[in-house]
C-alpha cells in the first residue's frame, strides 16, 4: 500500500487530475454565465446565481466532488508524506495549471463551446423528464431552454 503513496505516483496523479477539475471549474464559470444572461428580475431575487443550477446537469455534480475531493486528498498527502515544501509546491502547481488552461486553453465563459454543451444537456435531460411522465420539469427546461436560445441569438 506504502508504493501508491511514494511521492512520485502523487505528483502523477495530482498533475493527471488537475486539468479534469480545471475543466470542470471552467465549465461551473460558463453555466455562471448563461444563469445569469438568462435570468429576470425574479429569478435574480431568488438567488443571485440566476438560472445557474438550471443549467447544471445533476448527472454531473458527483464528478465534480469526486475530483476536487481526489485532488484535496492527493494535496494533503503531498504534505503529509513530502513535507511542506511537496504540499505547497503542489497547491501552487494545481494552481498554475488552472490558471494556463483557463486563460491560454478553455474558450471564455460567453463561448459557443459551453452554449452548445448547456444546449444539449438541456435537451437531454427535456427528453428524459417526458419520458418519465414529469411534465413540470420538462416544460420548465424547455422555457429555460428557449430563453437561452433567444437571448444567444440577439445577442450574437
Amino acid at each position: 500500500m506504502s508504493e501508491i503513496f511514494t511521492l512520485t505516483n502523487l505528483w502523477v496523479m495530482l498533475i493527471l487530475i488537475s486539468p479534469i477539475g480545471a475543466f470542470q471549474n471552467h465549465r461551473t464559470g460558463a453555466t455562471l454565465y448563461y444563469g445569469l444572461l438568462i435570468a429576470n428580475k425574479q429569478d435574480l431575487e431568488f438567488s443571485s446565481r440566476g438560472l445557474q443550477d438550471s443549467l447544471t446537469d445533476p448527472k454531473y455534480n458527483w464528478l465534480f466532488f469526486l475530483i476536487q475531493g481526489v485532488r484535496a486528498i492527493l494535496i494533503v498527502a503531498l504534505f503529509y508524506y513530502g513535507g511542506f515544501t511537496h504540499g505547497i509546491s503542489s497547491v501552487i502547481v494545481v494552481f498554475l495549471i488552472a490558471y494556463t488552461l483557463t486563460k491560454k486553453v478553455f474558450p471564455p465563459p460567453s463561448s459557443r463551446f459551453w452554449l452548445r454543451g448547456i444546449l444539449k444537456s438541456l435537451v437531454n435531460r427535456e427528453a428524459d423528464y417526458r419520458r418519465n411522465n414529469d411534465h413540470m420539469r420538462a416544460d420548465a427546461l424547455a422555457e429555460i431552454r428557449q430563453r437561452l436560445v433567444d437571448l444567444t441569438q440577439i445577442n450574437g
